[in-house]
């Protein structure tokens, strides 16, 4: 049940960075919240968990996307590895 939900926070945040790359206006507080809330799910990269670092990587450039123009390959990046991660909780 877990993994489901962490997944539907994945496909959610995806989402937002999707809707960024398009230049669209997101709620502040909601990127916030999704991008530290992949921040803390990649804090599980120190316990050996490389798949983690999508986490990071995504919810790195959540925060940094209230303050910063992302390159929009990089944004693309981030979602397919969400997706794909989201995918993988959804069904598995």
């Amino acid at each position: 049940m877990l993994v489901k939900i962490l997944g539907l926070v994945d496909f959610i945040s995806a989402l937002f960075l999707f809707l960024i790359g398009l230049n669209m206006k997101m709620p502040n507080t909601l990127i916030i919240i999704f991008g530290v809330v992949l921040l803390v799910k990649g804090m599980f990269i120190f316990f050996g968990d490389f798949v983690s670092l999508m986490d990071l990587y995504a919810g790195i450039l959540l925060i940094l996307s209230l303050s910063f123009t992302i390159p929009r390959f990089l944004i693309i990046i981030a979602v397919f590895l969400l997706l794909q991660k989201a995918f993988f909780s959804l069904v598995g």
